[in-house]
Protein backbone atom coordinates (compact mmCIF):
# COMPACT_ATOMS: atom_id res chain seq x y z
CA UNK A 1 0.00 0.00 0.00
CA UNK A 2 1.28 3.48 -1.22
CA UNK A 3 0.88 6.14 2.01
CA UNK A 4 0.51 9.63 1.26
CA UNK A 5 1.95 12.11 3.68
CA UNK A 6 0.89 15.76 3.65
CA UNK A 7 3.06 18.42 3.38
CA UNK A 8 3.35 20.75 6.37
CA UNK A 9 5.44 23.18 8.60
CA UNK A 10 7.59 24.53 6.23
CA UNK A 11 6.48 27.83 6.27
CA UNK A 12 10.17 29.52 6.87
CA UNK A 13 11.89 28.14 4.19
CA UNK A 14 8.61 28.49 1.70
CA UNK A 15 8.60 32.02 2.52
CA UNK A 16 12.14 32.25 1.35
CA UNK A 17 11.58 30.68 -2.03
CA UNK A 18 8.48 32.91 -2.69
CA UNK A 19 10.54 35.92 -2.04
CA UNK A 20 13.08 34.50 -4.56
CA UNK A 21 10.14 34.10 -7.05
CA UNK A 22 8.49 37.34 -6.46
CA UNK A 23 12.20 39.03 -7.64
CA UNK A 24 11.93 37.20 -10.64
CA UNK A 25 8.51 38.27 -11.00
CA UNK A 26 9.36 41.88 -10.69
CA UNK A 27 12.46 41.53 -13.26
CA UNK A 28 14.45 42.85 -9.56
CA UNK A 29 16.67 39.76 -9.50
CA UNK A 30 16.05 37.11 -12.60
CA UNK A 31 18.67 34.41 -11.53
CA UNK A 32 18.62 32.13 -8.43
CA UNK A 33 20.94 29.44 -7.83
CA UNK A 34 20.48 28.07 -4.17
CA UNK A 35 22.06 24.87 -2.53
CA UNK A 36 19.70 23.00 -0.56
CA UNK A 37 21.00 21.23 2.60
CA UNK A 38 20.17 18.98 5.49
CA UNK A 39 19.83 15.60 7.05
CA UNK A 40 19.29 12.72 5.05
CA UNK A 41 14.98 12.10 4.84
CA UNK A 42 15.15 15.99 6.68
CA UNK A 43 12.30 16.66 3.76
CA UNK A 44 14.99 18.43 0.94
CA UNK A 45 13.18 16.87 -2.00
CA UNK A 46 9.78 17.62 -0.95
CA UNK A 47 10.24 20.68 0.02
CA UNK A 48 11.58 21.84 -3.33
CA UNK A 49 8.97 19.60 -4.94
CA UNK A 50 5.97 21.59 -3.06
CA UNK A 51 7.54 25.21 -4.48
CA UNK A 52 7.89 23.97 -7.42
CA UNK A 53 4.24 22.40 -7.75
CA UNK A 54 3.34 25.85 -6.31
CA UNK A 55 4.54 27.97 -9.45
CA UNK A 56 2.33 26.93 -12.23
CA UNK A 57 -0.57 28.62 -9.63
CA UNK A 58 0.82 31.51 -8.81
CA UNK A 59 -1.66 34.46 -10.18
CA UNK A 60 1.18 37.00 -10.53
CA UNK A 61 3.46 34.36 -12.23
CA UNK A 62 1.50 33.41 -14.62
CA UNK A 63 0.02 36.78 -15.31
CA UNK A 64 3.78 37.74 -16.45
CA UNK A 65 4.52 34.98 -18.11
CA UNK A 66 1.46 33.52 -20.24
CA UNK A 67 3.93 31.33 -21.83
CA UNK A 68 5.10 29.26 -19.52
CA UNK A 69 5.05 25.56 -19.76
CA UNK A 70 6.04 23.43 -16.51
CA UNK A 71 7.45 20.50 -18.59
CA UNK A 72 9.48 22.43 -21.03
CA UNK A 73 10.68 24.87 -17.92
CA UNK A 74 11.17 22.67 -15.03
CA UNK A 75 13.92 19.96 -15.89
CA UNK A 76 15.18 17.89 -13.13
CA UNK A 77 18.56 16.01 -13.43
CA UNK A 78 19.78 13.57 -10.74
CA UNK A 79 23.72 13.58 -10.40
CA UNK A 80 24.96 10.12 -10.76
CA UNK A 81 27.70 8.54 -8.51
CA UNK A 82 29.25 6.58 -11.17
CA UNK A 83 29.21 6.80 -14.83
CA UNK A 84 29.73 10.53 -14.98
CA UNK A 85 31.03 11.64 -18.50
CA UNK A 86 32.14 15.07 -18.83
CA UNK A 87 28.87 17.67 -19.00
CA UNK A 88 26.67 15.00 -18.55
CA UNK A 89 24.43 16.80 -16.37
CA UNK A 90 23.61 19.85 -19.17
CA UNK A 91 24.03 17.46 -21.97
CA UNK A 92 20.25 16.16 -20.04
CA UNK A 93 18.76 19.39 -19.59
CA UNK A 94 19.37 20.13 -22.72
CA UNK A 95 17.70 16.99 -24.07
CA UNK A 96 14.74 17.34 -21.88
CA UNK A 97 14.29 20.54 -22.63
CA UNK A 98 14.12 20.01 -26.42
CA UNK A 99 12.06 16.66 -26.16
CA UNK A 100 9.34 17.97 -24.04
CA UNK A 101 5.92 18.53 -25.10
CA UNK A 102 5.46 21.89 -23.86
CA UNK A 103 8.93 22.96 -25.87
CA UNK A 104 7.10 21.55 -28.97
CA UNK A 105 3.69 23.75 -28.30
CA UNK A 106 5.39 27.11 -27.28
CA UNK A 107 7.37 27.14 -30.80
CA UNK A 108 4.52 25.79 -33.18
CA UNK A 109 3.03 28.80 -31.39
CA UNK A 110 5.58 31.63 -32.52
CA UNK A 111 6.70 29.81 -35.57
CA UNK A 112 9.96 29.12 -34.62
CA UNK A 113 10.07 24.99 -34.37
CA UNK A 114 12.36 24.22 -37.21
CA UNK A 115 15.08 26.80 -36.16
CA UNK A 116 15.19 26.41 -32.69
CA UNK A 117 15.24 22.28 -32.38
CA UNK A 118 18.18 22.97 -34.92
CA UNK A 119 19.87 25.43 -32.74
CA UNK A 120 19.05 24.08 -29.61
CA UNK A 121 20.67 20.61 -30.97
CA UNK A 122 23.79 22.32 -32.60
CA UNK A 123 24.59 23.12 -28.73
CA UNK A 124 24.00 20.13 -27.42
CA UNK A 125 25.79 17.97 -30.28
CA UNK A 126 28.40 20.48 -29.66
CA UNK A 127 28.97 19.50 -25.56
CA UNK A 128 28.77 15.86 -26.71
CA UNK A 129 31.87 16.21 -28.73
CA UNK A 130 33.69 17.66 -26.88
CA UNK A 131 33.21 15.44 -23.99
CA UNK A 132 34.01 12.48 -26.08
CA UNK A 133 37.20 14.47 -26.91
CA UNK A 134 37.98 15.64 -23.46
CA UNK A 135 38.29 11.68 -22.58
CA UNK A 136 40.27 11.04 -25.14
CA UNK A 137 43.10 13.87 -25.03
CA UNK A 138 43.36 16.91 -23.64
CA UNK A 139 45.15 19.48 -25.62
CA UNK A 140 45.75 23.24 -26.12
CA UNK A 141 43.04 23.20 -29.03
CA UNK A 142 39.78 21.52 -26.76
CA UNK A 143 40.71 23.78 -24.15
CA UNK A 144 40.28 26.86 -26.99
CA UNK A 145 37.30 25.07 -28.21
CA UNK A 146 35.50 24.99 -24.76
CA UNK A 147 34.98 28.44 -24.39
CA UNK A 148 32.93 28.39 -27.92
CA UNK A 149 30.93 25.62 -26.93
CA UNK A 150 30.12 26.70 -23.43
CA UNK A 151 29.09 30.03 -24.68
CA UNK A 152 27.06 28.31 -27.35
CA UNK A 153 25.29 26.01 -24.80
CA UNK A 154 24.74 28.85 -22.24
CA UNK A 155 23.05 31.17 -25.25
CA UNK A 156 20.61 28.93 -25.76
CA UNK A 157 19.77 27.70 -22.36
CA UNK A 158 19.63 31.79 -21.86
CA UNK A 159 17.58 32.34 -25.04
CA UNK A 160 14.99 29.65 -23.95
CA UNK A 161 14.61 31.09 -20.55
CA UNK A 162 14.02 35.32 -21.37
CA UNK A 163 10.66 33.99 -22.67
CA UNK A 164 9.71 32.15 -19.63
CA UNK A 165 12.01 31.14 -16.48
CA UNK A 166 13.45 28.07 -16.12
CA UNK A 167 13.61 26.27 -13.21
CA UNK A 168 16.99 23.57 -13.00
CA UNK A 169 16.37 21.03 -9.91
CA UNK A 170 20.30 19.22 -9.62
CA UNK A 171 19.33 16.58 -6.94
CA UNK A 172 22.42 15.12 -5.35
CA UNK A 173 24.93 17.63 -6.62
CA UNK A 174 27.70 16.30 -4.24
CA UNK A 175 28.24 13.73 -7.58
CA UNK A 176 27.98 16.34 -10.23
CA UNK A 177 31.02 16.16 -12.85
CA UNK A 178 33.32 18.60 -13.18
CA UNK A 179 32.94 19.40 -16.69
CA UNK A 180 29.29 20.66 -15.51
CA UNK A 181 30.01 22.29 -12.52
CA UNK A 182 32.47 24.65 -14.64
CA UNK A 183 29.39 25.39 -17.58
CA UNK A 184 27.45 25.73 -14.15
CA UNK A 185 29.89 28.72 -12.73
CA UNK A 186 29.84 30.13 -16.33
CA UNK A 187 26.09 30.40 -15.89
CA UNK A 188 26.23 31.91 -12.23
CA UNK A 189 28.52 34.78 -13.40
CA UNK A 190 26.87 35.64 -17.13
CA UNK A 191 24.08 37.45 -18.25
CA UNK A 192 20.74 36.50 -19.52
CA UNK A 193 19.53 33.60 -17.55
CA UNK A 194 16.11 33.82 -15.91
CA UNK A 195 15.07 31.47 -13.19
CA UNK A 196 16.63 29.63 -10.46
CA UNK A 197 18.84 26.30 -9.90
CA UNK A 198 18.14 24.32 -7.04
CA UNK A 199 21.34 22.01 -6.21
CA UNK A 200 20.23 19.59 -3.70
CA UNK A 201 23.35 18.36 -1.34
CA UNK A 202 22.85 15.04 0.35
CA UNK A 203 24.74 13.83 3.00
CA UNK A 204 26.78 10.55 1.49
CA UNK A 205 30.06 8.77 2.08
CA UNK A 206 31.85 9.04 -1.02
CA UNK A 207 31.01 12.81 -2.86
CA UNK A 208 33.01 14.81 -5.01
CA UNK A 209 34.99 17.08 -3.02
CA UNK A 210 36.00 19.08 -5.30
CA UNK A 211 32.50 20.05 -6.48
CA UNK A 212 31.78 20.93 -3.07
CA UNK A 213 34.38 22.69 -2.29
CA UNK A 214 33.87 24.91 -4.79
CA UNK A 215 30.01 25.05 -4.02
CA UNK A 216 31.18 26.13 -0.60
CA UNK A 217 33.09 28.80 -2.33
CA UNK A 218 30.48 30.11 -4.54
CA UNK A 219 28.02 30.11 -1.56
CA UNK A 220 30.69 32.66 0.05
CA UNK A 221 31.25 34.83 -2.86
CA UNK A 222 27.63 35.63 -3.50
CA UNK A 223 25.84 33.34 -6.30
CA UNK A 224 24.83 30.74 -4.35
CA UNK A 225 22.61 31.18 -1.84
CA UNK A 226 22.60 28.25 0.86
CA UNK A 227 19.02 27.36 2.28
CA UNK A 228 19.48 24.85 5.30
CA UNK A 229 16.54 22.54 5.74
CA UNK A 230 15.93 21.81 9.60
CA UNK A 231 14.52 19.17 11.65
CA UNK A 232 11.21 19.36 13.06
CA UNK A 233 10.17 20.79 15.80
CA UNK A 234 7.72 18.26 18.13
CA UNK A 235 3.76 18.23 16.51
CA UNK A 236 4.37 17.60 12.71
CA UNK A 237 4.43 13.95 13.75
CA UNK A 238 0.34 14.36 15.37
CA UNK A 239 -0.28 16.59 12.28
CA UNK A 240 0.97 14.05 9.62
CA UNK A 241 0.00 11.10 11.40
CA UNK A 242 -3.73 12.34 11.96
CA UNK A 243 -3.87 13.14 8.44
CA UNK A 244 -2.94 10.08 6.92
CA UNK A 245 -4.42 7.86 9.27
CA UNK A 246 -7.28 9.51 11.05
CA UNK A 247 -7.61 11.48 14.05
CA UNK A 248 -8.87 8.65 16.05
CA UNK A 249 -6.05 6.37 15.84
CA UNK A 250 -3.13 7.52 18.07
CA UNK A 251 -3.10 8.61 21.58
CA UNK A 252 -0.90 11.59 22.71
CA UNK A 253 1.63 9.12 23.96
CA UNK A 254 2.05 7.30 20.74
CA UNK A 255 2.45 10.61 19.20
CA UNK A 256 5.23 11.90 21.97
CA UNK A 257 7.16 8.27 20.81
CA UNK A 258 7.02 8.68 17.26
CA UNK A 259 8.43 11.65 17.64
CA UNK A 260 11.41 10.62 19.89
CA UNK A 261 12.05 7.97 17.18
CA UNK A 262 12.13 9.82 14.10
CA UNK A 263 14.14 12.29 15.96
CA UNK A 264 12.19 15.27 14.13
CA UNK A 265 12.96 14.21 10.56
CA UNK A 266 9.83 14.00 8.03
CA UNK A 267 11.29 10.99 5.64
CA UNK A 268 11.84 8.77 9.17
CA UNK A 269 8.73 9.30 10.30
CA UNK A 270 7.38 8.16 6.72
CA UNK A 271 9.09 5.32 6.85
CA UNK A 272 8.39 4.23 10.41
CA UNK A 273 4.78 4.41 9.13
CA UNK A 274 5.08 2.25 6.59
CA UNK A 275 6.76 -0.46 8.55
CA UNK A 276 3.83 -0.35 10.79
CA UNK A 277 1.31 -0.86 8.12
CA UNK A 278 3.76 -3.73 6.43
CA UNK A 279 3.92 -5.52 9.71
CA UNK A 280 0.08 -5.03 10.40
CA UNK A 281 0.94 -2.81 13.55
CA UNK A 282 -1.76 -0.62 11.82
CA UNK A 283 -4.36 -2.50 9.48
CA UNK A 284 -7.26 -0.33 7.00
CA UNK A 285 -10.94 -1.72 7.65
CA UNK A 286 -13.68 -0.19 5.88
CA UNK A 287 -11.74 3.18 4.85
CA UNK A 288 -10.65 3.94 8.70
CA UNK A 289 -7.07 3.06 10.18
CA UNK A 290 -6.84 1.16 13.53
CA UNK A 291 -4.26 -0.49 15.53
CA UNK A 292 -4.04 -3.92 14.64
CA UNK A 293 -3.69 -7.22 17.14
CA UNK A 294 0.31 -7.52 17.08
CA UNK A 295 0.83 -3.77 17.73
CA UNK A 296 3.97 -3.23 20.12
CA UNK A 297 4.07 -1.56 23.56
CA UNK A 298 5.40 2.22 23.19
CA UNK A 299 8.63 0.21 25.20
CA UNK A 300 9.54 -2.37 22.54
CA UNK A 301 8.75 0.37 19.80
CA UNK A 302 11.62 2.53 21.53
CA UNK A 303 13.70 0.00 21.56
CA UNK A 304 13.16 -1.05 17.70
CA UNK A 305 14.92 1.82 16.64
CA UNK A 306 17.38 -0.22 14.03
CA UNK A 307 14.19 -1.04 11.98
CA UNK A 308 14.04 2.28 10.69
CA UNK A 309 17.93 2.59 9.28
Amino acid sequence: MNLRFPFVDRDDEIQRLDGVLESIINGDEPAHYILVQGRRCVGKTSLIEHFLDRVPGNVSFRAQFKNFEPSARIIRYDCREEGANPYQAFEAVGRKIRESEGFRRILVKIARFILAVFSINDAITALENLAEEIKGKSSDEVERRKGKVFKKYLEELSNWSRQSPVFLYLSNIQWLDAGSLAILKRLMHGKGFQGIVFMEENDVANPNFETLDQLRRLTHEGPVMRLHVKAMEIGFEETVLRETFGDETFVKSDYETAYILCDGIPGLLHRMAEEWVHKGWLVRESGSWRKGPTSPTRSSLRSRRCWIS
